[in-house]
């Protein structure tokens, strides 16, 4: 009988945290903190989690990766609601993007510097073929940049490097 081998990607946050310069972790918790109050705020639920070099990498890095997939909520607008995907994408970018900025508002060690909205392949023009799902760029006074990457709800996600959860914000009750 063959024995198949279950990798597990995912790392413990402590140990992550812990690995990461002072600066970049009281960053770090202070952007998961801020994000957990404005979904909270907004009654909405996501996962959040640090992926790419900073987990598996020597720093210092050039940035450091969160991936943010929000739940499908009743209220939200459906892909049938839109003419094409890259309209239904744009419109769940605005979404992730107004939670970011709710994260940074309000805090001067932070600052958007890039807001990278979701936009189809040249190579396949069509408009259900994208580059990128969004990104949002986040600049601390002191410190690594984070960059924070939207995933598509609806895609499933398997990871194949290691990553850290975050955090995991239920919907409020």
């Amino acid at each position: 009988m063959e024995k198949t081998e279950k990798i597990d990607y995912q790392v413990d946050s402590e140990d992550y945290l812990g690995k990461l310069p002072k600066i970049d972790r009281e960053n770090l918790q202070m952007v998961v903190s801020a994000l957990e109050t404005v979904l909270r705020e907004k009654g909405r639920s996501a996962v959040l989690k640090a992926v790419g070099g900073t987990i598996d990498k020597p720093h210092p890095r050039k940035d450091i990766d969160l991936t943010l997939r929000l739940m499908i909520e009743k209220s939200d607008p459906t892909i049938d609601d839109s003419t094409d995907y890259l309209e239904y994408s744009k419109g769940r970018y605005k979404i992730f993007r107004d939670l970011i900025r709710g994260t940074v508002i309000g805090n001067p060690d932070l600052e958007i510097v890039e807001e990278i909205e979701p936009a189809i392949n040249e190579e396949f023009q069509s408009t259900s073929i994208l580059k990128n799902d969004g990104t949002i760029k986040i600049k601390p006074k002191v410190g690594t940049p984070i960059e924070v990457i939207r995933v598509p709800e609806e895609s499933d996600v398997v990871e194949t490097r290691p990553f850290v959860t975050l955090t995991q914000v239920p919907k409020a009750a």
